[in-house]
């Protein structure tokens, strides 16, 4: 290989091995969730603008407790999705996705116990 070749090789694993010590190990980023928790049949505005969904836990089970989610400021227009509760519904269900207008529930039927996890 011709010495030009080389020497720009080496000068540039060097720089690249200084900037590396310079910026330290990587870092891990963590993404944490607001929360709205959610104890009566009731509709809330959880966030008036664009968002992540990431997380609806059902806490407590309520039979015939129905939980609409909509991409909305208001309980219509586009759902992204419709729950309902059964004797033994219990537990997180995972969404992870983008709401652009805003996040919107509506609970009806029975008081139920829920925590809505988003961004």
């Amino acid at each position: 290989m011709p010495k030009r070749f080389l020497l720009a090789l080496s000068s540039l694993l060097w720089v690249s091995a200084a900037f590396a010590q310079t910026i330290g190990p990587p870092q891990i980023v963590s993404f944490a969730f607001n929360y709205n928790h959610i104890t009566s049949d009731t509709t809330t505005l959880v966030k008036a603008t664009t968002g992540l969904l990431g997380n609806v836990c059902i806490n407590g089970t309520a039979s015939g407790e129905v939980i609409t989610l909509f991409d909305s400021l208001t309980p219509s227009g586009q759902a992204i999705a419709v729950i309902t509760e059964g004797s033994t519904t219990q537990g997180c269900f995972y969404y992870n996705v983008v709401f652009k207008t805003g996040l919107t529930i509506v609970t009806t039927v029975a008081a139920g116990d829920l925590t809505i996890l988003f961004q």
